[in-house]
């Protein structure tokens, strides 16, 4: 909402979302209903301090025939969905989410990369 504050602010953002709905005579829940339903799956896998970046480089490297982000580690865009791998910053694991135009591609997309994963960790 750059005409009242330089920065994001989620109430202000919420509050110009009602008066938009409100004009056009239309509910929040109506906006919602129509929302497409969303698909998500996470798993962790074991990951040793000293692997976490190799395996993180090398999912990046695996990846060159996807688009691919690296805001939030490393997630992998396929046809069906994506795929994401974060490190635990406490732990020794990585976190796997996936999601995808169903529940089967979701799991199919989180089991790959958890076999990735445990694959690299174990060689």
């Amino acid at each position: 909402v750059p005409g009242f504050m330089p920065a994001f602010d989620a109430t202000a953002t919420f509050v110009s979302l009602l008066d938009l709905l409100a004009g056009q005579d239309r509910r929040l829940s109506e906006v919602v209903d129509g929302l497409p339903e969303v698909f998500m799956v996470t798993r962790e896998v074991v990951t040793p301090w000293e692997q976490k970046g190799a395996v993180m480089r090398v999912l990046v490297e695996q990846a060159k025939s996807h688009e691919v982000d690296l805001v939030d580690g490393v997630r992998i865009h396929h046809p069906e969905g994506w795929a994401l791998g974060l490190p635990d910053p406490d732990d020794p694991i990585t976190r796997v989410t996936a999601e995808g135009v169903d529940q089967q591609a979701a799991e199919r997309l989180a089991d790959e990369y958890v076999r990735r994963i445990e694959q690299l960790v174990r060689s």
